[in-house]
């Protein structure tokens, strides 16, 4: 468990540390191998440096505990998730309410390529049919930092995306949990949550589930449609 240390103030939560064993540059990536290699057994000898406590990863016998606990997260994310959708028009879903940022297509879209990326792709690396699964340009529209649209002529229809939704999410719960679980426990770059391993991957999908799920009950706010719940 990561803890804010004494010289951690505020929201401190490990921040910098982690920031740093997750950087692209040949230092950071130096210090996270440096830090997986043997900070493991150790037990936090990084965090010590930075004033923090020690971060200790889940043992082997933690590890199927906590992934049960977080797939039963994101699913009753994805469901909350699909409570909302089916509560919006699909004919409504492209439309960009005035003065917020993207629609509710978007959100689908980009749900989609997220959750690919961190119940699938990061886990287990590209697999045979991934391409019609998550075609490169559908993760260009939707991906990280894309720009929404409110023109349903230039993407898929709110039915299609629905569709690869779930598709994505089937293929998540068909190949989850990996034959062998220690792969969850090899290290991995952001974003992740709590630890830096393919299991702090899977540990984010949940959040990230439902920081979108409350930006699409605003969209369907602004598109003057009454909350769910």
């Amino acid at each position: 468990m990561l803890s804010r240390g004494p010289k951690a103030p505020g929201w401190g939560l490990g921040a910098a540390p982690l920031r740093v064993l997750a950087l692209g540059s040949s230092f950071g990536e130096r210090l996270r191998r440096w830090w997986w290699g043997w900070g493991r057994e150790s037990c936090g000898l990084v965090c010590y440096v930075w004033g923090m406590e020690p971060l200790c990863l889940p043992t082997d016998q933690q590890v199927p505990i906590i992934f049960e606990s977080v797939m039963r997260q994101v699913e009753f994310a994805m469901g909350y998730v699909g409570e909302l959708l089916d509560a919006t028009p699909r004919d409504r879903w492209f439309e960009i309410p005035e003065g917020m940022p993207c629609n509710i297509a978007w959100q689908v879209g980009h749900l989609t390529v997220a959750q690919y990326g961190l119940l699938l792709f990061r886990i287990r690396g590209r697999a045979d049919g991934d391409m019609e699964l998550m075609p490169s340009k559908f993760r260009k529209m939707y991906g990280k930092q894309s720009v929404p649209s409110a023109d349903p002529a230039k993407q898929p229809t709110a039915d299609e995306l629905l569709d690869r939704l779930k598709r994505v999410w089937q293929t998540a719960n068909d190949e989850l949990p990996p034959t062998d679980l220690s792969v969850l426990s090899e290290p991995e770059g952001m974003p992740y949550a709590a630890y830096p391993t393919k299991l702090g991957a899977l540990m984010f999908s949940p959040l990230h589930l439902q920081i979108h799920a409350g930006q699409i009950g605003l969209i369907r706010r602004g598109l003057g449609l009454e909350p769910i719940r």
